[in-house]
């Protein structure tokens, strides 16, 4: 590669306010900061765009995109804010990321009931892609919800003093509508979907779910999420 052009890729890159292709360096990172705070907007709203900027400005040039496609640029924002010590942050920008994902996820054709009655039907079926699971501290939780003017499908535990310091697994995911649902959720249904995202079957998921809470009913859960469009069959 010449020279000059390893040159300019490494401004573009990293940035440098003396060098001969700054005006095009500090456009670009305007442009990612820009996306970013798209990507993040409770995260701003909560922090003020003045007070945010210069820590996206430096998560741009820590984690540079890897796509020209930047509707998901941010994915390591959140961890990136909790390593600082911006815990609160850090959940609202997981918690955006999160309803960005499921937002933006390719779209299925939801299985029904009805298809399952044959054999092996059940080996086929994958979580559809607007699922996604973000953990979070409960008063953040809240924080985000009161920012987003939304709600969650069920209660969230009572906000004590001790549920301050809860964290709590909640599910974002895309209804027919279009729009995104946001329901907490207890362990055993958390740990029922978090295997099918790690790829195992939803026998086997059950399985791992019965192991480790018998008393939990799986099949009420797992009607639920029929109802909720949550799986899709694989294509053969």
């Amino acid at each position: 590669m010449p020279s000059l052009e390893r040159e300019m890729i490494k401004n573009f890159r990293f940035g440098c306010a003396s060098h001969r292709f700054a005006i095009y360096a500090n456009n670009r990172m305007a442009a990612l900061r820009t996306a970013l705070e798209q990507n993040f907007k409770t995260l701003v709203a909560y922090c003020g765009a003045p007070g945010v900027r210069p820590l996206l400005r430096e998560y741009c040039q820590a984690h540079p995109p890897t796509s020209p496609y930047l509707v998901y640029f941010g994915e390591r924002l959140s961890e990136f804010l909790r390593r600082r010590g911006l815990f609160v942050e850090a959940d609202l920008a997981a918690l955006d990321y999160a309803w960005l994902s499921a937002l933006m996820a390719p779209e299925v054709i939801a299985a029904a009931a009805t298809q399952l009655t044959k054999p092996g039907r059940l080996s086929q079926l994958q979580l559809n892609p607007s699922f996604c699971i973000c953990s979070c501290q409960t008063h953040n939780l809240a924080q985000w919800l009161s920012l987003t003017q939304q709600s969650t499908q069920q209660p969230l535990p009572n906000q004590d003093d001790n549920a301050q310091l809860h964290t709590i697994d909640v599910l974002l995911y895309r209804n027919q509508h279009m729009q995104i649902n946001v329901l907490p959720l207890n362990e055993p249904e958390s740990l029922f979907i978090e295997c099918l995202l790690q790829g195992l079957t939803v026998e086997k998921a059950a399985q791992r779910v019965a192991s480790g809470y018998p008393a939990f009913s799986l099949s009420e859960w797992f009607a639920r999420l029929l109802v909720m469009g949550a799986f899709y069959e694989k294509s053969e």
